[in-house]
């Protein structure tokens, strides 16, 4: 029993020894004045409008989506972190944006979620 023990105590250390830990760490080179148009709509347009492009809120088509961001509580610039659609960038809707443009999204809400 003893050497069961071991043997299983080894195989773990060998597996979990050999593997690395490999950690993406986003692009931060994130503009000091992020576009609405030039920069967060072009990430909805290719990301999200699939879903989202009229028949379910918001509405994240360009004539439509700023409105709908800003009017209906998915903005919060007091707390940019807890923002609706932020969250909901790093929980159900994880697959549809990446690092970088959940980060650019992130950094737009930070800088007063401007219609520029």
């Amino acid at each position: 029993m003893k050497k069961c023990f071991f043997l299983s105590i080894l195989l773990v250390i060998i597996l979990t020894g050999s593997c690395e830990k490999v950690t993406l760490e986003p692009d931060t080179d994130i503009p000091d004045n992020i576009s609405y148009s030039l920069d967060i709509q072009p990430i909805f347009d290719a990301n999200c409008t699939k879903c989202h492009g009229g028949s379910r809120s918001p509405d994240l088509r360009a004539d439509y989506s700023y409105d709908a961001l800003t009017k209906n509580g998915y903005i919060d610039t007091a707390e940019p972190d807890k923002s609706f659609l932020y969250t909901t960038l790093n929980g159900s809707h994880d697959s549809r944006a990446n690092a970088k443009e959940k980060l650019v999204i992130l950094g737009w809400i930070q800088q007063g979620a401007k219609n520029n």
